[in-house]
């Protein structure tokens, strides 16, 4: 259990158990894969899970520039990571003839609510293969972009990444 003290979250990310990620959270010992990352006044590093960061830290008051709703959008922002994941699972599997090694994703212009991102293929730099996926309701937030790209590049850890 952390000891008590003021904390503050200076990161928070999303990485899957299956591609070798996650950590044991510092507050109770568990394995996570929906980390927040905090500090104490003593500027030592914790990797807490998103549950222990709620029940333990917000509902003492121990934690400094975080609130709930800043949860439920961290939560939210899961939830976006984890369709477009599957979507492009789908993608591979429903073509076994071709390889996909990367995506080219088009930041967005936050005139629009949604992003889009085109499959890189065998190698190749450029790309015409447009996904089809829309993340809806995310063009008004940038850190839902930055987190969605920072989870992608967690669960495909072998993919090339191209932002424009």
């Amino acid at each position: 259990m952390l000891p008590s003290n003021i904390y503050t979250v200076v990161d928070k990310y999303y990485t899957p158990i299956e591609k070798g990620g996650g950590c044991s959270c510092d507050n109770c010992g568990r394995l996570i894969t929906n980390i927040a990352v905090i500090k104490n006044e003593a500027n030592e590093v914790f990797n807490i899970g998103l549950d222990c960061l709620e029940t333990t830290l917000m509902k003492n008051n121990l934690v400094l520039g975080f609130d709930m709703p800043d949860l439920e959008k961290t939560k939210s922002y899961i939830r976006y990571s984890l369709k477009v994941a599957k979507d492009i699972k789908e993608f591979i599997a429903a073509n076994p003839a071709i390889a996909v090694t990367g995506l080219i994703i088009e930041t967005p212009n936050y005139l629009s609510d949604w992003f889009e991102f085109y499959y890189l293929l065998n190698g190749a730099k450029t790309s015409r293969q447009n996904s089809g996926t829309k993340v809806k309701n995310i063009g008004k937030d940038a850190d839902v972009f930055a987190f969605i790209v920072k989870a992608l590049k967690s669960i495909f850890k072998n993919f090339d990444f191209i932002l424009k």
